[in-house]
């Protein structure tokens, strides 16, 4: 159980901070006794003890307990929480496995380097990455038919985006496309769910269907926004279209829409789901106000902040296309 921590020394223990937005570590002593829930140590503080805990015995038990037999990592897609989260993770994964930077990799939308796109077919069609960690890119609208281990690292209160993102490792594969990128494996039989933080018991909410105004065309859905439409269905739905429309969209096309929005489809589209899902509402608010528990009315400015920016690009590539 780890209902409540108290970290203990008025005046002697120095503990470390993270800037949420530049990364920078400082070193802060504490006046008094400071309390944080359990909840909180897996939310909002930086323990990289703790992080680097659960990748040990993970990569302990993987080939020994969770894939018996194996000698190759199987494909992993990893969740954090954020993009700092996601950093400290591909770190101490590259660290403790001892394999090299191509081993592990990040995949989010502030990932440097080679394409998004091109990371998420390594992990679908080659060798490496055996571990991807992601915030939420991969875990909706994206096949990663190899995928044989899910490793949450953290909560989702979202019943539906819980389940979407377990799916990713229900997708099944032919055995020779399989054993191109995992040469020791046979056949995929079944994937492995490892909750490192009690997601599959946490409290979720039920949402509803993404597409919500399906009989409207997508043409209405555009000119509705571009004049100031903002209610849930219409810009959830539109969102749904966004990402349908993406994955029809060559690069030379992907290219000329990111030139004229400043932003690609896909981030598009996150933002439009984000102003609606309250993992990302909370820690949005979090950051912008710079407090572990914000408050209703903070949550609605943060989210309105967001969609506003949001849309001021999706504007933006209306008008120019």
């Amino acid at each position: 159980m780890r209902d409540r921590v108290v970290v203990k020394g008025v005046a002697d223990l120095k503990v470390d901070k993270r800037d949420r937005q530049t990364r920078e570590m400082r070193w802060e002593q504490l006046d008094e006794d400071f309390t944080y829930t359990g909840k909180e140590l897996d939310g909002s503080v930086v323990a990289q003890d703790q992080i680097r805990t659960v990748i040990r015995i993970f990569r302990d038990r993987l080939l020994t307990e969770i894939f018996p037999g194996r000698e190759e990592v199987p494909k992993t897609l990893v969740f954090a929480k954020d993009d700092s989260h996601a950093e400290d993770i591909v770190r101490m994964m590259r660290e403790e496995f001892a394999k090299g930077n191509e081993f592990c990799q990040k995949i989010t939308y502030r990932t440097t380097g080679k394409k998004v796109e091109t990371l998420i077919q390594e992990l679908r069609n080659s060798y490496h990455p055996r571990i991807a960690v992601t915030v939420d890119m991969v875990s909706t609208g994206t096949d990663i038919k190899p995928l044989e281990c899910l490793l949450f690292m953290r909560d989702v209160k979202s019943r539906t985006y819980f389940e979407q993102m377990k799916g990713r490792g229900t997708r099944t594969i032919n055995p020779n496309d399989f054993q191109e990128v995992s040469p020791d494996a046979q056949f995929k039989d079944h994937f492995v769910i490892v909750d490192a933080v009690g997601v599959c018991d946490s409290d979720k909410t039920d949402s509803r269907p993404l597409e919500r105004k399906r009989n409207v065309p997508f043409k209405q859905l555009l000119q509705g926004v571009a004049v100031g439409v903002r209610d849930e269905d219409s810009l959830t739905s539109l969102a749904g279209r966004l990402a349908r429309l993406d994955r029809r969209l060559g690069e030379s096309d992907r290219s000329v829409l990111e030139a004229a929005a400043g932003q690609s489809l896909p981030e598009i589209t996150q933002g439009l789901l984000a102003a609606f899902d309250p993992d990302e509402q909370i820690e949005a608010a979090k950051q912008q106000f710079n407090q572990e528990q914000p408050t209703p009315e903070q949550l609605e400015q943060s989210r309105e902040a967001s969609l506003v920016l949001t849309i001021v690009c999706f504007i933006l590539l209306k008008t120019e296309n």
